[in-house]
């Protein structure tokens, strides 16, 4: 868990996010359906 927090701390950091909760909602969001989604769309534009 202090490794996940950490991550969290270092990625909110890295996007210049000025609140913990925001990079959470984008973590929450690559984690669903959506993310999954975009993530092949994103491949497909890069291929």
């Amino acid at each position: 868990m202090n490794t996940i927090t950490v991550l969290l701390n270092t990625v909110q950091r890295w996007m210049r996010h000025s609140s913990v909760q925001t990079t959470q909602n984008y973590a929450d969001l690559l984690n669903s359906d959506v993310g999954e989604q975009v993530g092949k769309a994103f491949i497909q534009f890069i291929l």
